[in-house]
């Protein structure tokens, strides 16, 4: 650079003659000069209390993410500064800790009562409304592809469903409606819902399992969570781990009919592997499978089998006696026990 001279030069030679020095050089920049600028805003964080945390617990039959005995924990912030927080569980009087999931759920509360419904169609007909703990969280409609890919699945007490209408109705509520119900292996909870239960979005990011041991199964589990928002009074939220995880799933169709004087039962069997019964007609076994327990009760008592085929042959002599009315069940077992019953009542 060349003192006192505007702009940037490149110096080629420096030669002195008679006590005078010359400098050859050229210019390789010009003078920009003042220009104008603009001094930008500053960006305002704002300053958000963070509010105690809303815990809900959940113990899914079957979901991507979910494996093993375990419960699910999903976390939220109503003041939408969520960050992780400290967990303790204790179960089966053994403490240990861990952290919520990086990735804030969607929890909220049913306003409504979902009534019951098959789970073999879409249900038009229900709806129920939703208040979620989040105001700045959000529900969206989906069409009937994106739910047949597994869209809008979330638990609403124990029942997984999956809703395709989600209404906005202000305030962090909604109206959500055309159900397909009972996902999941979730049956079971169909027809036992009622006002103020949990609703959760299922998302595996926004999900913290937590491992359960095969001994504490059938445990009263309690999850309390820490940090500088619960400080005051740290949430808690307790469920009997059931293992709903591990424990196999109920057969499907029973049917049963009299043919002289034999009582002939048939079921189709179900598996984790098998959710998108391709072939129609049965599904592949689950590794853990041991077969499954046949009960018939009248008012005369209770004939049980076990068997390792979907179907069963009770003859009439060993019905004598049992009375005019017999509710049949059927269990699927596993390692990890029984599962739930697949049950109906007829007359004979």
């Amino acid at each position: 650079m060349l003192a006192g001279v505007a702009g940037e030069w490149l110096i080629d030679e420096v030669a002195i003659e008679r006590m005078v020095v010359r400098v050859t050089a050229r210019a390789v920049a010009e003078p920009s000069g003042a220009r104008p600028a603009d001094p930008g805003r500053p960006v305002a964080q704002p300053d958000v209390v963070a509010e105690r945390s809303r815990l809900v617990l959940l113990d899914l039959a079957d979901w991507p993410g979910v494996a093993g005995p375990s419960l699910q924990l999903a976390v939220a912030s109503p003041s939408g500064a969520y960050r992780p927080v400290p967990l303790e569980l204790a179960v089966g009087g053994t403490l240990s800790a861990s952290a919520s999931a990086a990735r804030e759920a969607i929890v909220g509360t049913v306003d409504t009562m979902l009534g019951a419904a098959s789970t073999d169609l879409i249900d038009r007909r229900s709806s129920v409304e939703v208040t979620l703990a989040n105001v700045d969280h959000w529900l969206e409609s989906r069409d009937d592809m994106a739910l047949a890919g597994g869209a809008n699945a979330a638990a609403i007490g124990d029942e997984i469903v999956q809703f395709g209408v989600a209404e906005p109705l202000g305030g962090g509520r909604f109206r959500l409606s055309r159900f397909l119900r009972g996902r999941g292996g979730s049956e079971f909870a169909v027809g036992g819902h009622g006002a103020g239960e949990a609703f959760v979005l299922l998302n595996v990011a926004g999900l913290a399992s937590v491992p359960i041991a095969a001994g504490h199964l059938g445990s009263t589990a309690t999850v309390t969570a820490y940090g500088p928002a619960n400080a005051a009074d740290p949430p808690v939220v307790a469920r009997v781990a059931a293992g709903e995880a591990v424990r196999p799933l109920a057969p499907r169709h029973l049917e049963a009919r009299l043919n002289a004087g034999s009582l002939e039962l048939a079921w189709i069997g179900r598996s984790r592997g098998g959710w998108a019964w391709l072939d129609g007609v049965a599904a592949a076994q689950d590794a853990d499978f041991q077969g499954y327990r046949v009960s018939v009760t009248g008012s005369g008592g209770t004939i049980e089998r076990s068997v390792d085929a979907v179907e069963l042959t009770i003859a009439g002599a060993e019905l004598a006696g049992l009375g005019s009315t017999l509710t049949i069940g059927v269990r699927q077992t596993g390692a990890f026990g029984l599962s739930r019953p697949v049950s109906l009542t007829i007359g004979v």
